[in-house]
């Protein structure tokens, strides 16, 4: 519902709400945040949460740099052993598997038909090897029907 102010014979319409500035929350620049409206304790306390999130955000940052860079050197070793292997004449099937804050880097490198295959056996692609209770359970079974049938 809207207001009619008369002024000097002139009429003007003023809406019912207006909006402050305390009623808009601007996203749209993430680097400035206006605190303006907030008591001086509030805005300590925000000031504070946010020197801890940047601090945190470094910290990750950190870890990943030093994450990619082990996992650079990781390859880079690799692929010198792989080098080494095919000037001396042998074969060789390298696989590594490893998770750092940047993710999983999965590595099958080689000079074989398995390495150019590029496929990582299941332990080393984090899976459990099965192959030791397989031969369990034959074991049992053979057992088993050793002693029903004789």
């Amino acid at each position: 519902m809207a207001r009619i102010i008369k002024e000097d014979e002139a009429s003007v319409e003023v809406p019912a709400t207006i909006e402050t500035p305390s009623d808009i929350v601007d996203l749209s620049n993430k680097n400035m945040l206006d605190l303006k409206n907030l008591g001086k304790e509030d805005r300590e306390q925000l000031a504070l949460r946010a020197q801890e999130a940047t601090v945190d955000l470094n910290k990750k940052a950190n870890e990943a740099k030093i994450d990619i860079q082990g996992t650079k050197a990781n390859l880079d070793n690799f692929n010198d052993a792989v080098r080494e292997a095919t000037k001396d004449g042998s074969s060789m099937t390298l696989t590594h598997t490893q998770t750092t804050s940047t993710g999983r880097t999965e590595v099958v490198m080689g000079n074989t038909e398995k390495a150019a295959s590029g496929k990582l056996s299941r332990s080393g692609a984090g899976l459990d090897d099965n192959t030791m209770k397989i031969v369990a359970v034959v074991v049992v079974a053979l057992v088993l029907v050793a002693i029903f049938v004789g």
